[in-house]
């Protein structure tokens, strides 16, 4: 999610007359996520404040602390929960960047010739792989296959 994004509003009320409301981001549970957060101190809509990750954490738990502008200060807090939703934010990698395989002249059609790992950082469905040939040149400009051709798992 990117910074500057509208999340929610808090409102509150105050039964004195000319009430002056002002909100703030009074805590959070990990002392990280305050960076994360802001809020209008004057409508109570808080807003990313910075670039939200789904894997570096999945939720935020925030105390916002309203109080009005007269002496003696009133004041009250709520708890909110953003929850952060994972999107295919992370580029998949080979665990190596060069594979060597041999393959037997004499090996039936379908034998296992080489096997290689990937990595996504993504969670969930984002995180997974699936594996394929395509076509283009291979081994010295011999051409490759036309078609993606899947590979078992």
């Amino acid at each position: 999610m990117p910074a500057d994004t509208e999340l929610l509003r808090v409102q509150a009320s105050d039964s004195d007359e000319r009430a002056r409301l002002s909100y703030s981001v009074h805590s959070s549970v990990d002392p990280a996520s305050m960076r994360l957060f802001r809020i209008n101190p004057g409508t109570g809509v808080v807003y990313s404040a910075d670039r939200l990750d789904y894997e570096a954490r999945t939720q935020h738990i925030l105390t916002v602390m309203v109080k009005d502008q007269e002496f003696p200060f009133n004041r009250d807090l709520c708890r909110i929960l953003v929850a952060v939703e994972d999107i295919n934010d992370n580029v998949p990698y080979f665990s190596s960047s060069l594979y060597d395989a041999v393959a037997y002249e004499s090996s039936p059609p379908g034998s296992p010739v080489l096997q290689v790992s990937a990595l996504d950082r993504d969670n969930g469905p984002n995180g997974l792989l699936q594996y394929s040939i395509e076509a283009g040149e291979m081994d010295g400009g011999r051409e490759g296959t036309r078609d993606p051709t899947p590979i078992d798992n």
